[in-house]
């Protein structure tokens, strides 16, 4: 697996008005690539400062999780 280059690339606009927007893809991930980073959280070690972030972006990680097994 590869990181996309978005900067390099024409990103679709859409002109509504003023106002100009970006449509970035929207990408889910996989119950597979959800554990794996999951684990990789678990497993790890982390500085205080990073702690109230971590617990926001693991709560929702979980939640996406468990709605992709009730599917």
């Amino acid at each position: 697996m590869g990181l996309r280059n978005y900067i390099g690339q024409k990103q679709p606009i859409k002109k509504t008005g003023k106002q100009t927007k970006i449509n970035f893809p929207k990408d889910n991930l996989t119950s597979e690539e959800i554990a794996l980073i999951l684990g990789t959280i678990r497993n790890a070690t982390f500085k205080g400062v990073d702690i109230e972030i971590l617990h926001s972006l693991t709560l929702k990680l979980q939640n996406q999780f468990i709605n992709l097994e009730k599917k």
